[in-house]
């Protein structure tokens, strides 16, 4: 499975950060994922899907985003929260985590494939 981390996710999510955060140093940046992305960060492909993993613990450890997976959907594939390495975070409901953070004051980005 090719997931959008390991290609065109990583490096935009990565410059935009560091252009936000040159203005606003203590930004914070949360990922929410909703999608097969997910599929691959489970702590059983750590192996299969290296790429995946160094990225989404550089982007925690190193940048400081927090990366979170939405329980239903991983629930809807056989995937429980305990099947996540310690640094994704399982929300019960991707949308209803966005909608939190809106409603707190955070900005909604999406990266869109660009063609």
């Amino acid at each position: 499975m090719k997931t959008p981390w390991s290609g065109w996710v990583r490096p935009r999510l990565e410059r935009y950060v560091e252009l936000l955060r040159q203005r606003f140093p203590e930004l914070p940046v949360a990922v929410i994922s909703h999608s097969d992305e997910m599929l691959a960060l489970q702590a059983r492909n750590r192996h299969r899907y290296k790429r995946v993993h160094r990225i989404a613990e550089h982007l925690v450890k190193d940048l400081h985003i927090l990366i979170q997976v939405c329980g239903t959907f991983a629930a809807l594939n056989g995937i429980g929260e305990d099947d996540f390495p310690a640094f994704i975070e399982v929300v019960p409901y991707g949308p209803s985590q966005l909608a939190d953070y809106l409603q707190i004051g955070y900005e909604h980005a999406t990266l869109e494939l660009t063609w």
